[in-house]
């Protein structure tokens, strides 16, 4: 068994993004999710409030710039899914 524990950006913080949410509370033994990414301030403090996000940022960048992360959940919606999956793997990110 691995014993590590995974910290995941979730990039995106619309509707899908409670479903993967509500699945990370199930492992905090192997999840810590450190920060949500999105545009929306509203959908940041959403994530934030309800979910106990520490970090929000709006945009990948920052996030890259501004916290320790393993892994990205993407959950953009298609027309940026590509980039932002690119700019994620140029950043060395799962």
């Amino acid at each position: 068994m691995n014993d590590s524990k995974h910290r995941i950006a979730v990039i995106g913080a619309g509707g899908v993004t409670e479903m993967h949410f509500d699945g990370f509370r199930m492992r905090p033994e192997r999840i810590d999710v450190v920060a949500v990414v999105d545009p929306s301030a509203e959908r940041r403090e959403w994530a934030q409030r309800t979910y106990g996000v520490p970090n929000a940022y709006a945009s990948v960048a920052e996030a890259l710039a501004g916290v320790e992360f393993d892994v990205a959940v993407v959950c953009t919606p298609s027309h940026v899914r590509v980039a932002t999956v690119r700019e994620l793997a140029a950043a060395g990110k799962h």
